[in-house]
């Protein structure tokens, strides 16, 4: 987010750890914000994957909607590292919130 900032853009389940978006994408892990922009999972676009046999495959490419194979995507996400090494991934980003609030609650 730290990139995406002065651009105006955010990526929505940015956990406090400030992790690299590969290794989010490795352990799908996610943030306090998942409830509101989703999880790592539903904000991973397509992925670039180095195989263990080597060779370099592109998972999503133009046609995001069919019904032919596997979903490619969201089999590499959260696999850490085990069927590949994710080379290149392409996230969702929103624009940043015009305002910011929050709540404590006592009980």
């Amino acid at each position: 987010n730290a990139f995406l900032r002065p651009h105006g853009l955010l990526f929505g389940p940015d956990p406090a750890s400030n992790p690299c978006i590969g290794g989010m994408a490795s352990t799908a892990g996610s943030g306090m914000s998942t409830p509101r922009y989703g999880t790592t999972r539903e904000n991973v676009l397509s992925l670039t994957v180095a195989t263990p046999t080597g060779d370099v495959i592109h998972t999503r490419r133009v046609v995001r909607k069919s019904s032919t194979g596997y979903d490619l995507t969201q089999l590499y996400i959260g696999s850490e590292g085990t069927l590949g090494v994710i080379c290149e991934v392409v996230v969702k980003v929103r624009p940043i919130p015009k305002v910011r609030s929050g709540a404590v609650l006592r009980f």
